[in-house]
């Protein structure tokens, strides 16, 4: 009931802003499975963006006008976990190199209200992405996407091959293909769960390899249903 009534609110608040947008969702299926319907349905109804929300976020009817004027190609909304210890679901990494996963750490109340910050990941709790990000190709060139001997090594692979490696060993990364080409030729969905962590954090991964920016509004949150509460920034502060 409180998801609901938060969804006309939004949906009245948009529709005064000018702001054209349909509702899609996807129920009964696994949320990977999901996520790529959503994104193969944006493509090819040539929507300008996707706004994630979970089914448990309560936001602000504000947020997506707001996300809008940012004009970046992924925003995210700082939102905390429904169990303690209460951690925020946005990453960003202590040395730097967004490819030392052991490095990241969760955001905390102490890093919020600083205006617009970059990240390196986080969940599609309420997430607004540029559709466009989904069509953009990595450089191969530059070093933090594929070093030389890696290149070498895949394009030495025949499809057969890199489908063997691919299933043994993990996804090989390769920032030549969009994440448009991935999909339409069965390479890799656009959302897929790694063999650890999370489809969205893996999503922003592989977005982050082929260039793109991952921002973080810290000051904006997003309220999480949970039991027997709403979590949100206030609750997190006190506990």
């Amino acid at each position: 009931a409180e998801v609901d009534s938060n969804r006309i609110e939004c949906a009245v608040a948009w529709t005064r802003a000018g702001i054209a947008f349909k509702w899609l969702v996807i129920g009964r299926t696994f949320v990977h499975f999901a996520r790529t319907q959503v994104c193969q349905t944006a493509l090819l109804m040539d929507y300008t963006h996707i706004f994630w929300v979970d089914d448990d976020a309560i936001i602000a009817p504000d947020l997506l006008p707001k996300y809008l004027l940012h004009d970046k190609e992924v925003v995210i909304t700082p939102y905390f976990m429904r169990k303690p210890p209460f951690e925020c679901g946005v990453l960003v990494s202590t040395t730097g190199d967004f490819h030392d996963h052991r490095s990241y750490r969760n955001l905390t109340t102490t890093d919020l209200h600083r205006g617009l910050i970059e990240g390196d990941g986080g969940g599609t709790h309420a997430m607004l992405i540029r559709t466009a990000t989904l069509r953009t190709r990595g450089d191969n060139d530059q070093p933090e996407a594929c070093d030389a001997r890696l290149k070498a090594f895949i394009e030495r692979l025949s499809p057969e091959e890199r489908e063997v490696i691919d299933h043994h060993v993990g996804t090989l990364p390769d920032e030549r293909l969009t994440m448009e080409e991935e999909d339409q030729q069965g390479l890799k969905a656009f959302f897929f769960m790694p063999k650890a962590g999370t489809e969205d954090m893996l999503w922003c991964y592989r977005a982050k390899r082929k260039g793109v920016k991952i921002w973080c509004d810290t000051d904006a949150t997003s309220g999480n249903v949970g039991f027997p509460t709403t979590v949100t920034e206030a609750m997190c502060r006190a506990a």
